[in-house]
C-alpha cells in the first residue's frame, strides 16, 4: 500500500511519512501563529508563497511592475484578513481568491 501526502510520489517508509507529517504540523503551526499576529510567521508565509502568487498574476497581468504591485496588495490583504484563516485549511486557495479579486 502506498501513502500520498500532497505529492504525486508515494511515501514508502516510515521516515518519509514522519518527515512529511512534521512538515504539515510545522505549516499548521506557522499559519496559526500568523493568525495570532506573529510577524515572523507572516514572513514565513510571505517567503513560502510569494512566487506562487506572483506566478498566478501572470495569468492576468503582462507588466512585471503591475504583478509586483498586486502581490504586495495581496499580502497586505492577507495580513488584514488573517482572522478568517483556519490553520487546518489550504492557504493556497485563500491566497488565490485574494489575488483574483
Amino acid at each position: 500500500m502506498n501513502i500520498y501526502l500532497n505529492t504525486n510520489t508515494p511515501l514508502e517508509n516510515l521516515q518519509d511519512i514522519a518527515y512529511h507529517f512534521s512538515q504539515l504540523m510545522l505549516d499548521r503551526e506557522i499559519i496559526q501563529n500568523f493568525v495570532n499576529g506573529s510577524q515572523d510567521a507572516f514572513k514565513s508565509v510571505y517567503d513560502a508563497y510569494w512566487n506562487k502568487v506572483y506566478g498566478f498574476t501572470k495569468l492576468y497581468l503582462n507588466s512585471h511592475q503591475d504583478r509586483e504591485d498586486v502581490v504586495q496588495e495581496v499580502f497586505v490583504r492577507l495580513w488584514n484578513k488573517r482572522h478568517l484563516l483556519d490553520a487546518d485549511r489550504d492557504l493556497d486557495g485563500f491566497l488565490f481568491i485574494l489575488t483574483k479579486n
